[in-house]
């Protein structure tokens, strides 16, 4: 298991202040959110899996039917830190999210390496699958600026000309 960064929570990418809250204290207490079920909200759901759990996301984005994050069990930040084996299970995780959930389509997208980049809030390697449930823009971020970021705090349209 890898040394986890410095900053486990970036608290500055949370979109609501109830996350913000909870990434400040995973911060304080160097426990991250994602490496003991106990300390997460949604619990896993699912058959068991070696590497992998999956759950609900504990604070979905707006517009989605289906919200879904893949976390790997051990604290990994990196590509290069993750196994063959391990890549392997997502495999058989997103057939059995697609069959379980009866979905008609929707977007993986992996998190991975430094906040700025990735758009994650939390500094550990996870998936999520989401599902638009079509009532409104949805938006998949990797990177964000401060504006955007902004406005969807603000819950304000994020149509804008500037985009």
């Amino acid at each position: 298991m890898s040394e986890p960064t410095t900053e486990l929570g970036r608290v500055d990418h949370a979109v609501n202040p109830e996350y913000a809250r909870a990434l400040a204290a995973m911060n304080t207490s160097r426990k991250c959110t994602f490496c003991d079920t106990n300390r997460m909200k949604n619990q896993p759901i699912g058959p068991e899996r070696s590497h992998w759990w999956v759950k609900h996301n504990d604070f979905p984005y707006p517009h989605q039917k289906l919200h879904l994050v893949l976390i790997l069990k051990e604290h990994k930040e990196t590509l290069a830190q993750i196994t063959g084996e391990e890549f392997a299970e997502l495999l058989p995780i997103m057939r059995w999210a697609e069959e379980e959930f009866k979905l008609p389509g929707g977007m993986l997208a992996m998190r991975f390496g430094a906040f700025d980049h990735s758009g994650a809030t939390i500094a550990h390697l996870h998936c999520h699958i989401q599902v638009p449930d079509q009532t409104g823009p949805v938006v998949a971020t990797v990177f964000l600026p401060d504006k955007l970021r902004d406005m969807l705090k603000r819950k304000e349209p994020i149509w804008q000309p500037w985009l």
